[in-house]
This record gives C-alpha cells, sequence and structure tokens, in this order.
C-alpha cells in the first residue's frame, strides 16, 4: 500500500469519526436536557442541510465549475461539524479545528481539491453556519437561563 493510498484511507475516515462523535455529544446532550439535546440536533442537521443545499445548487448552475473550480463536499461538511462545535467548551472546540485545519492540509496534499476550492467554500458556507450555530447557542442560553421566549 502506498502512502497516497494510506493517506487515502486517513481521509476517508476523517468525516465519519468527526460526524459519530457529533452524534456522541448529542446523546450526552440529551441524556441531561431533552431539549438541549433537540437543539443540539436540529443544530447539527440544519448545518449539513446546507452543505446538501449549497452542493444541490452547484450541481444544478454550475457556479464553481464556471470559474473552473469545485464545490468541496469534504470541506463543506467537515466545517458544518467545526460550527457545531465552535460554542463548545474549549478543548472541544481546540481539537476540532486543529483536526479540521489537518484535514484540509491532507486534501491539499492528496490534490482532493486546490486550495481555492476550500477557500471559497469556506467563505461561502461560513456566514449561514455562523449565524445557525449562534442562533443554536442562544436558544441553549435562553433555556439555561429559565426562559423560553424565541
Amino acid at each position: 500500500m502506498t502512502l497516497y493510498d494510506k493517506l487515502d484511507v486517513i481521509a476517508d475516515s476523517y468525516i465519519p469519526i468527526i460526524f459519530l462523535y457529533s452524534i456522541y455529544k448529542i446523546i450526552v446532550y440529551t441524556i441531561k436536557s431533552k431539549s438541549e439535546g433537540a437543539i443540539k440536533l436540529i443544530q447539527l442537521t440544519t448545518l449539513i442541510s446546507v452543505v446538501y443545499i449549497v452542493q444541490s445548487i452547484d450541481n444544478k448552475y454550475q457556479i464553481w465549475l464556471s470559474y473552473t473550480h469545485d464545490y468541496s463536499t469534504h470541506t463543506a461538511f467537515s466545517l458544518a461539524i467545526v460550527y457545531f462545535y465552535i460554542y463548545s467548551d474549549l478543548k472541544s472546540k481546540l481539537i476540532i479545528t486543529a483536526s479540521f485545519l489537518c484535514y484540509l492540509l491532507l486534501m491539499l496534499y492528496q490534490k482532493y481539491h486546490t486550495i481555492t476550492d476550500i477557500l471559497t467554500t469556506i467563505a461561502i458556507l461560513s456566514p449561514a453556519m455562523y449565524y445557525i450555530s449562534y442562533y443554536a447557542k442562544k436558544q441553549l442560553t435562553r433555556r439555561s437561563n429559565g426562559t423560553n421566549n424565541p
């Protein structure tokens, strides 16, 4: 097995691992509080939905291709997981961010995507993903403070 093949196995494993860990974290939230677990589940589902909505739009209108680039679903999905943890404890946030940056470097090394593919994907998705995560954090804060107003 070549180095490329070994790194390909690592790259192929990254998204399932961080996704399964996020599901585990949702279960932990749910055990703590059903409403917190529901908010985190909705947050993750919405973040991942953004990934595939933008992918569908790009597939239909060939936006990235018209600039001779590629929408990076790998970047988009892993970015959704990063935003899922954006308001988490510092340790989780640092681990997921560091692993994300390593994954981006691995994708570049393996030539899955160009730096432009990655950066444009991040730039387009980040505003929506930030808002989704901010809104989820706001809902969690309201619940922990005892107010349930939207």
